[in-house]
């Protein structure tokens, strides 16, 4: 075996291990954007069917500081940026697995220094 060829198994090796830690996050980032987009559309219907929280009755501070319509919009503002990061997190995990191989790959290729000739160190 030549020293390229080590080189390429190792970098082959690196990837596939990159590869499937990434592939165990497809799961976990979909559950995350469905369950906090279901939320989230949950809380378009009017705030009385699910405003009904300790949160958001007088006397609890969130309440008294910025009303029940402030409340509100505290919650849906919430999900909404909750359901944002899970949909970014999703599309990461998709582009890692798909077109970014070729960049991890360059990555990981540069990192290896350890096969180099001793003269390219």
């Amino acid at each position: 075996m030549k020293l390229a060829e080590a080189k390429q198994r190792a970098i082959d090796t690196e990837l596939r291990s990159f590869r499937d830690r990434r592939a165990r996050d497809i799961l976990p980032a979909l559950v995350a954007l469905l369950g906090s987009g279901v939320l989230l559309l949950s809380t378009v219907a009017d705030p009385g069917d699910w405003a009904k929280g300790d949160f958001f009755k007088p006397g609890h501070a969130l309440h008294d500081t910025l009303g029940l319509a402030g409340a509100v919009l505290l919650i849906r503002g919430a999900l909404a940026v909750l359901t944002l990061l899970s949909l970014a997190w999703l599309v990461r995990v998709i582009r890692d697995l798909t077109w970014g191989l070729a960049a991890k790959r360059a990555d990981i290729a540069a990192g290896m220094r350890t096969f180099d000739p001793p003269d390219q160190r």
